[in-house]
């Protein structure tokens, strides 16, 4: 997880952090096993979310179904929501997108059969214009000097001057 401060988090977000570093380390607390996430909306990821975490902390031996969720939510989801809530500056587009493959690549071949072609349909910050703002705004100055002396072409390709 990213380095920040969960007293800048709502409850929600608070819970999915507790939750994510408890399952990590295995030192599952009954408190947390216990305390109900809040009230269930299809529409919130993130309380969904902590409603799967709590389902499986509760469970002595969830079934495997369960176990892939919960691995893809510590491993994928929470990482980049976190990253997200730490730099929500469109400048960290790019730097999300290469993320989540980084962190989607753990999953089964199967898995990323679903998920690649979502990635793929979601990848706005991989366009070009994009790609040049992450770089226009990066701390190395060497990138920096590349995309001030970068042009693009008729075909959307950059050039180097």
């Amino acid at each position: 997880m990213p380095n920040i401060d969960p007293n800048e988090f709502s409850t929600d977000q608070k819970y999915l952090l507790e939750m994510c570093q408890e399952i990590t380390t295995e030192q599952c607390s009954t408190y947390l096993g216990n305390r109900k996430p809040g009230p269930m909306c299809h529409s919130r990821w993130l309380t969904m979310t902590n409603w799967i975490l709590q389902l499986y902390i509760s469970k002595e031996n969830p079934d495997k179904h369960l176990v892939t969720l919960v691995n893809c939510i510590v491993k994928v989801y929470a990482p980049i929501w976190f990253e997200i809530k730490s730099k929500p500056s469109c400048t960290d587009g790019s730097h999300r997108l290469i993320h989540m493959i980084h962190y989607s690549r753990y999953l089964s071949t199967e898995l990323k059969r679903i998920v690649d072609p979502v990635i793929q349909r979601n990848s706005y910050f991989a366009y070009l214009e994009n790609l040049l703002i992450a770089m226009a705004t990066d701390e190395r100055p060497h990138i920096r000097q590349s995309s001030a002396s970068s042009k693009t072409c008729s075909c959307g390709k950059i050039q180097q001057e």
